[in-house]
């Protein structure tokens, strides 16, 4: 009788966990009785997450598909909600001390910084996550502008581009670096942006697609802690707060309006180097909460502004990316 160990040289081992295993091996998951292969994804798919508890678009998000948190938003008026995600559900947290919408935001779960948000009327106001609740900080930015772009930790982040605050709406290219302490001026974008994407860290960072002054635009920036420099445009036009996660040389961009305004789930992967396009979402949105990596990402709501907001989640996993199944008998 041919059995697994004699093909394979080993028995299939009885273990709590998946811990030491690799590609294509079977094993007993003693917890849950039940086998399991290792595998990897055979190609890019979006799929349903766990639906927020309330429809709103623009909020802010940071941290992994499974250990997220949004704050703020706008669900018909800007609120203060805060929201954490375990991969399937969602719970409430400490609210912000302040209703905003359209924030940036940096760090993780549990130490995660929001800023540059618009309540009424438009501050500078920066507050501090600690895993339970938000404090007011008392660095504030040096512009009042809205629409830009953040990442980077809780101690070390980034605010990038957005909009003046007011007529004539302008794409601006400021860029602010966060120290733990105080926000300070430093080198600005090469081409005005607003509504983009970002990702990365204090030190290396990735702003991409948006809207600057010539409309919604394929623009890549990268920055080496000190300087803005152009790189390989991607392939589909669009801004509007559309979902980016990853770091500066893996990042994903997904969701947003392209030209001349509709919600688009285009998304595409960069490598570095080039931006090249994957599987694209479920349903087209906007205005997105977005957390995660390049190849597990996070869209969490959104809608078409100023249309029916959403409370639906799409997860992000890539090809080639390690998966646990579970096998049955059917």
């Amino acid at each position: 009788m041919t059995t697994y160990k004699g093909i394979n040289g080993t028995a299939v081992q009885s273990l709590a966990s998946n811990t030491g295993t690799i590609e294509g091996q079977i094993w007993y998951d003693n917890a849950n009785n039940v086998f399991k292969l290792e595998t990897v994804t055979a190609s890019a798919a979006w799929s349903t997450g766990g639906s927020l508890p309330i429809a709103t678009q623009q909020q802010s998000g940071c941290g992994t598909q499974t250990a997220t948190i949004m704050s703020g938003g706008n669900t018909g008026s800007d609120v203060a909600t805060s929201l954490k995600y375990d991969g399937s559900a969602w719970t409430a947290t400490g609210n912000l001390n302040t209703a905003q919408t359209l924030s940036s935001s940096a760090g993780e779960q549990t130490a995660a910084l929001i800023f540059a948000g618009r309540p009424n009327p438009v501050t500078t106001q920066t507050e501090s996550y600690n895993g339970t609740t938000w404090s007011i900080l008392p660095a504030t930015l040096n512009s009042t502008d809205i629409g830009r772009m953040g990442f980077g930790t809780q101690i070390a982040a980034l605010c990038v581009g957005g909009q003046l605050n007011g007529p004539p709406w302008a794409a601006q290219a400021n860029t602010e670096s966060y120290n733990g302490s105080a926000w300070s001026s430093v080198n600005s974008l090469n081409t005005a942006n607003m509504s983009a994407g970002g990702v990365g860290i204090q030190t290396a960072g990735l702003i991409f697609f948006g809207q600057t002054p010539a409309g919604r635009v394929t623009n890549t920036e990268s920055w080496d802690g000190t300087c803005w420099a152009a790189v390989n445009s991607g392939n589909s036009a669009r801004s509007n707060r559309l979902g980016s996660a990853g770091i500066q040389t893996a990042a994903i961009a997904y969701g947003g309006a392209a030209p001349p305004n509709a919600a688009t789930g285009a998304t595409e992967l960069w490598d570095g180097t080039c931006w090249a396009t994957t599987t694209p979402l479920s349903v087209a949105r906007e205005q997105i909460g977005s957390a995660g990596t390049q190849t597990a990402a996070l869209a969490s709501g959104g809608g078409v502004d100023p249309g029916i907001k959403k409370s639906d989640v799409e997860e992000f996993t890539g090809a080639g990316t390690a998966v646990t199944k579970t096998l049955t008998t059917s």
